[in-house]
């Protein structure tokens, strides 16, 4: 997230949203994990946590193509599902959807 077009915003109590025009599935999913290892390299303590000493951070990623007539709505509610999926699979895990034709097709993270 260093390009001056990208955009990273506070959307929830803890969640956040990160724009990244003009890149491809496979490099969102390579900047997702970068996040991660900066994250975890910073070693946060998170001292109320049974599960990690460490602070850590599920992604939810979608993408689309910037022709396909998808709302903003639709690529959030995708990114919040994938969200969800990532946190049901334990701390610190992705999950990736990709919408093509109105549909939200689900990738292994």
């Amino acid at each position: 997230v260093q390009r001056p077009r990208d955009f990273v915003a506070r959307y929830g109590g803890e969640e956040f949203v990160v724009l990244l025009p003009s890149v491809q599935a496979e490099g969102v999913s390579v900047v997702a994990q970068r996040l991660q290892q900066a994250l975890a390299n910073l070693m946060i303590p998170h001292a109320y946590s049974g599960a990690s000493q460490y602070v850590s951070m599920s992604m939810g990623l979608a993408w689309c193509q910037p022709e396909n007539d998808f709302c903003p709505e639709q690529l959030i509610a995708a990114a919040d599902e994938a969200l969800y999926s990532a946190k049901d699979n334990g701390r610190n895990g992705l999950s990736e959807v990709v919408m093509v034709e109105n549909q939200a097709i689900f990738q292994a993270g």
